[in-house]
């Protein structure tokens, strides 16, 4: 099979509409990071916007740090590794001693629905 050939104008063509989508991707890109820290400034919770919902809600994840806090080592050794299998500690522990593991971290998240 043969690579088609593009002339040196197709090619200049290409590489400038490809230089156009990369600044209008910047754009849109830094508008909707605008948006969202515009409502992310209302705080945690639920807004209803029309048709929509918009969610505030904090990212939050598992953190050993704070489950060592809460349990002893004999709690948690069944599910040492060599890291630790917190995949398994949810899917065995009651879900309210789960989140109380759980540490917020990074900004946060905005859904609209």
């Amino acid at each position: 099979m043969q690579t088609p050939r593009l002339s040196e104008l197709e090619l200049v063509d290409l590489a400038t509409r490809l230089v156009e989508l990369d600044g209008a991707i910047a754009e849109l890109t830094a508008a909707r990071d605008d948006v969202k820290e515009r409502i992310r400034a209302l705080g945690i919770g639920n807004y209803p916007a029309g048709h929509y919902t918009i969610k505030v809600t904090p990212q939050r994840r598992f953190s050993l740090d704070k489950a060592r806090e809460l349990f002893d080592d004999g709690t948690l050794k069944p599910y040492a590794l060599p890291g630790f299998d917190a995949k398994r500690f949810k899917a065995e522990v009651a879900p309210a001693i789960y989140e109380a593991c759980m540490v917020p971290f990074g900004v946060d998240r905005v859904t609209v629905s």
